[in-house]
């Protein structure tokens, strides 16, 4: 018997950002897939999920968007799977308290209660929602996002240039808990140059002498634009793959981070710089162009490639 598959997802485009991509891969993981007899819709949306309800009830959904989540709570349907990709429940607290407080009652309410299949991305994202929310859900439900080798255009490492035409690269949407603000204060404060790539619309907030402005691109050239740069500087919250900072390594772009996700424990300490907030980035920034001139032994961090390769490989198994 067929079955209608609706992927319910904020993003419209396949390549709008990673939300579309899970959604799907989390239906082809679980036999939920055209090969048997199932069609899939690739919607994105609020309204579309909205819409789809309204026409056709009986359908299963699959759903990482946290608001089309509350949505299809809200019309109590049945058929939901749910995939969870962070700390849902904490992810805009930067947006106020009125706001947040309504969030966060309506994700109780709508979508925690619910006797829905859960599916993670990562250890990380299933621990957080059993805390938030007492259930248990075992270490079955982590299902893999997408194979490692499937993410990156480039299949072999690449040495680190020191002939990069750019300095800092950060990568990200206008969402608050991205942190893009703190890269624009951070390049205006040390007066250094930098590049943003957006997934979405560009905010008012980016825009700066101090950094150009990339929107709407595909990996392939997110890819080309890192083996061009120095430096990537992470300053997402909640991100439990953290998939720009492994992008960043496989180019050989170092990386500051400021929250490295689910990598905080996995080795950070050797291939990711982290720092404590807004103003130690800008400290070590303004440090790195300080002794930029002088520094003429530059260590080349993926020099030790089978070291890297099985650092890698170690974190990669959480996901493929």
């Amino acid at each position: 018997m067929s079955t209608k598959i609706n992927c319910c997802q904020y993003s419209k485009r396949l390549n709008g950002g990673n939300q579309a991509l899970h959604a799907f891969y989390v239906a082809l993981l679980t036999n939920i897939d055209d090969a048997s007899g199932n069609t899939i819709y690739l919607r994105g949306g609020v309204l579309n999920a909205l819409w789809q309800m309204l026409l056709k009830r009986k359908e299963m959904f699959v759903v990482s968007d946290p608001f089309t989540a509350i949505l299809l709570g809200c019309f109590r349907c049945p058929d939901v799977i749910h995939f969870v990709q962070s700390d849902d429940l904490n992810l805009f607290h930067q947006r106020g308290k009125l706001f947040n407080t309504i969030y966060r009652g309506s994700y109780r309410l709508f979508v925690g209660r619910r006797k829905w299949l859960r599916v993670f991305n990562s250890e990380f994202s299933r621990q957080r929602f059993n805390s938030d929310f007492s259930h248990f859900c075992g270490a079955w439900s982590v299902m893999p996002m997408l194979g490692i080798d499937e993410l990156f255009p480039a299949t072999q490492l690449v040495k680190k240039s020191f002939t990069r035409n750019r300095q800092y690269i950060w990568i990200g949407s206008a969402h608050s808990f991205k942190g893009g603000i703190s890269f624009v204060k951070a390049m205006e404060a040390t007066n250094c140059k930098g590049t943003m790539i957006f997934n979405g619309q560009i905010p008012e907030w980016a825009v700066s002498q101090h950094v150009d402005i990339i929107s709407n691109v595909d990996k392939e050239r997110i890819y080309t634009e890192l083996m061009n740069t120095e430096t990537l500087i992470f300053t997402s919250q909640f991100d439990s793959f953290a998939l720009p900072i492994f992008e960043a390594l496989m180019a050989g772009c170092s990386v500051v981070a400021t929250d490295a996700g689910f990598l905080r424990e996995n080795g950070t300490d050797k291939y990711i710089e982290i720092v404590k907030g807004e103003e130690d980035l800008i400290s070590r920034i303004k440090y790195a162009a300080e002794v930029e001139a002088d520094n003429t032994e530059k260590i080349d961090w993926l020099a030790e490639r089978e070291s890297f390769k099985s650092w890698v490989s170690e974190l990669s198994r959480h996901f493929i």
